[in-house]
């Protein structure tokens, strides 16, 4: 029997035989973390290649605080490194939290929320707006001749912590750790380059520039320490990582490998993929995530089921793909336009030309319809959708797993 969680808190039950199984692996490996708090502060007072948070500040810095889109108990890990801070005599008035913007239109809690009645009044928290040039300041010009426009709270900060989450080096649209940096609290027109096909690793080639340019402006920027999570289901943290940025993403890398990829002998006729957690981690970016990686190991002319609680409305990318009779028909205007949604727009399209594609959601049905794929109603559908298959891949927490095809 094998337990899928997915849904904000649900559960399948798959009773599969075994040769149907190509393999016993269905989510990460590894124990989440039973004391968060405790294994920030471990990581911060021994960081990689960097030393300790007290001796990387002086009283009177301006301290940023700057956060990856998605991170799971935000406000834990910010409370933690603001502890640090103000041991090391940092002043709450000196210390700004910055949050990406997509986690405001996702819904997601405000760490200020949580962490007002502790710090109140004191530490600043700041919503990232690409559009609007009064919090932008100019940075520098870009290896490429791009003027370069961030968040004022990072360029005129004396020290800037980014907080973020690995992901796998094959995530769509992923950039590396850096990329929390640049291009998430650029301006709008350097976001919109960088939902180029090419840019979220789309198309025949990827374009390598990219992963340059981060790096470039990082550089310019001169931020080095950085707090890294390895999450694991849903909201857990399975790993606590501080210190250099290389080191931190060498080491973090390695511990994503081990917590959330594995192989396959071949190719399955049935990917069953789910997404865990709140209702801001039920997106339709993690659900492109999620097709993507499903692609990889479903078999030509196969089935993708896709089980969620998602709600989120569509962005124009999807739109565009429901607005077809034909979703492959979309594709040009979303190649040219590149919607905010061009990832999951791009990845739907891609699997519905390879595979039959199925959601599971809480999304209308004539809209699931509409999209391409087949409505799912419940688990329980799930199950004999699969009892009818001659191999099953189940991935928990699809939007994060990695799957590789090593025939034998």
């Amino acid at each position: 029997m094998s337990v899928l969680p997915y849904g904000v808190d649900s559960k399948m039950d798959l009773d599969l035989p075994p040769e149907v199984m190509l393999s016993p692996r269905v989510g990460p490996c590894g124990h989440p973390l039973s004391d968060v708090a405790s294994a920030i502060n471990s990581a911060l007072s021994s960081p990689l290649d960097f030393p300790a948070v007290e001796r990387m500040v002086v009283p009177g810095d301006k301290v940023t605080l700057a956060l990856s889109a998605g991170l799971a108990q935000a406000p834990i890990l910010v409370r933690s490194v603001i502890n640090r801070l103000t041991s090391a005599g940092i002043t709450l008035e000196d210390i700004t939290v910055l949050r990406p913007p997509l986690d405001a239109v996702r819904g997601r809690e405000n760490p200020y929320d949580e962490l007002s009645s502790i710090f109140p009044d004191n530490v600043t928290f700041l919503t990232h707006d690409p559009k609007k040039q009064t919090n932008l300041a100019h940075l520098g010009i870009s290896p490429y001749r791009h003027p370069v426009y961030l968040n004022r709270a990072l360029v005129e900060a004396d020290v800037v912590i980014l907080l973020g989450a690995m992901q796998l080096e094959s995530t769509l649209a992923y950039h590396g750790i850096l990329a929390s940096l640049y291009p998430t609290y650029a301006d709008e027109p350097v976001l919109r380059r960088f939902r180029s096909p090419k840019a979220i690793g789309q198309g025949d080639t990827c374009d390598h520039r990219i992963g340059d340019e981060v790096e470039m402006i990082n550089r310019q920027l001169g931020v080095r320490f950085t707090v890294q999570i390895v999450p694991g289901l849903g909201e857990e943290i399975v790993h606590v990582l501080a210190g250099d940025i290389d080191a931190v993403a060498a080491q973090g890398q390695s511990l994503c490998q081990a917590t959330w990829s594995f192989d396959v002998p071949r190719r399955a006729t049935l990917v069953v993929a789910t997404i865990s957690g709140p209702a801001w981690n039920q997106t339709w970016e993690n659900v492109g995530c999620a097709l993507s990686n499903a692609m990889a190991v479903v078999e030509e002319s196969g089935a993708v089921v896709i089980c969620t609680d998602l709600e989120q409305p569509l962005a124009p990318g999807m739109q565009a793909i429901a607005d077809h009779d034909d979703p492959q028909d979309a594709v040009p205007w979303i190649r040219r336009t590149r919607p905010v949604d061009i990832a999951p727009a791009i990845a739907l399209t891609q699997l519905l030309s390879h595979a039959r594609v199925y959601l599971l959601s809480n999304q209308d049905e004539s809209l699931v319809e509409d999209l391409g794929m087949a409505v799912v109603g419940d688990a329980s559908e799930v199950a004999r959708l699969a009892s009818r298959h001659a191999s099953c891949v189940l991935l928990a927490d699809a939007h994060r797993m990695s799957v590789r095809v090593v025939e034998v």
